[in-house]
This record gives structure tokens, sequence and C-alpha cells, in this order.
């Protein structure tokens, strides 16, 4: 790589970089062990929620939902969901 096309690399790298902060949207994030309630017990802790049409936009016929749980188990929580508590998802 000749000096010269090294020394717009980095310029357009940072330029990107920055485009690419300036541009993006805010996400919300999880809140992994916020709530009062969840840090007295982690078993009920609900971290991400996902739910996607998998394959072609056109066929809507599957959903496909993946949640993350109890994001310290074996720490500050057992490596069980908890009995206690219930999840309804109303479709």
């Amino acid at each position: 790589m000749t000096r010269k096309l090294r020394g717009l690399i980095v310029p357009l790298l940072l330029i990107l970089a920055a485009l690419s902060f300036v541009c993006s949207s805010p996400a919300q994030a999880a809140d992994h062990l916020e709530a009062p309630f969840v840090r007295q017990d982690g078993q009920t802790d609900i971290n991400d929620v996902y739910i996607f049409h998998p394959g072609s936009p056109q066929d809507l016929s599957r959903t496909v939902l993946v949640m993350t749980v109890n994001p310290a188990a074996g720490v500050n929580s057992p490596t069980s969901f908890s009995t206690k508590c219930h999840l309804r998802l109303p479709y």
C-alpha cells in the first residue's frame, strides 16, 4: 500500500466513524438487575426480548421470540427461572 493511499484511508475511517456515531439512532438497553425486587430475587429478571419474523419479510406466517433471563445465574441466584413468576404473552 502506498504512503499516499495510507494517508487517505485513516482520515476516511475517522470520518466514517464520526458519521456512524452522529447518524445512529438511540437504542434502549436492557435493565439487568436494576429493579429493587429483582435485586432480591434474580430469578425473575428478564433481560432482553427479541421478536422477529424469520426469512423473507413477505412471509409473516411464523414469529420467533427469544428472551434472555437471569443475568447473574449462579452468582446471586439459582440457575433456574423462578416458579413464582408467571410470564403471560398475549397474542
